[in-house]
């Protein structure tokens, strides 16, 4: 379930790269967003939510 997924990745001790569609899901469990666009590259410190408010 996406609890069991969501759990296994908060207590990995590594990188793990995510490509989602589910804004809560990257809210929980992103610290830093890398946002590709018009072959550029754009990192924000923080989640999902956090990432949209900056690129406003």
């Amino acid at each position: 379930s996406r609890e069991v997924l969501e759990e296994a990745i908060r207590s990995f001790s590594g990188t793990v790269i995510t490509v989602s569609h589910d804004r809560y899901f990257m809210d929980q469990l992103c610290s830093k967003v890398i946002w590709l666009e018009n072959k550029q590259l754009t990192t924000y410190e923080g989640n999902y939510s956090y990432a949209l408010t900056k690129r406003q």
